[in-house]
């Protein structure tokens, strides 16, 4: 598998996205500098990563996946010019399949997550149950207990 330059994916996707380096520097409060020596690095720490996505309003894995000739491809075969004008900008029909996928892959994972939350609810209404059975058990045997004490 190829090696990500997450520094260069970074960059890319800031200035595909015309954010200024300054944005990024008032969200990780560093100077502009400090952005541009980040976007340099291979390796960028997931906490960092994480403001940085926070800070170009995207999700961390677009930055780890972010591929500047891919979307160069997308943006060029999103437009039939077959009259060699500017009619090609006019005519363009996105398709929204990645966003309705990326949609559809969130409200699953929603749907998992309040699944596994009801299951885990659910565990620890069973655990109280039982710990209230077994405070019950230890109650009753103390008491047992002092009365076998007082029969003596």
């Amino acid at each position: 598998m190829e090696k990500v330059h997450l520094g260069n994916n970074v960059k890319n996707l800031r200035e595909t996205l015309h954010i200024k380096q300054s944005v990024i520097a008032d969200a990780l409060n560093i100077s502009q500098q400090a952005v541009s020596l980040l976007e340099a690095k291979e390796e960028i720490d997931k906490e960092t990563l994480e403001l940085i996505a926070s800070a170009l309003n995207v999700p961390v894995e677009a930055i780890e996946n972010f591929n500047l000739s891919k979307a160069i491809q997308i943006i060029a075969t999103s437009f039939q010019n077959t009259n060699h004008d500017n009619s090609a900008f006019y005519q363009n029909q996105p398709t929204f399949q990645v966003v309705d996928k990326t949609f559809d892959l969130y409200e699953r994972m929603l749907r998992e997550k309040d699944i596994e939350k009801l299951k885990l609810e659910a565990e620890c209404e069973r655990l109280r149950n039982e710990r209230a059975a077994k405070e019950a058990d230890i109650l009753r045997l103390q008491t047992e207990l002092e009365r076998l004490r007082k029969g003596k």
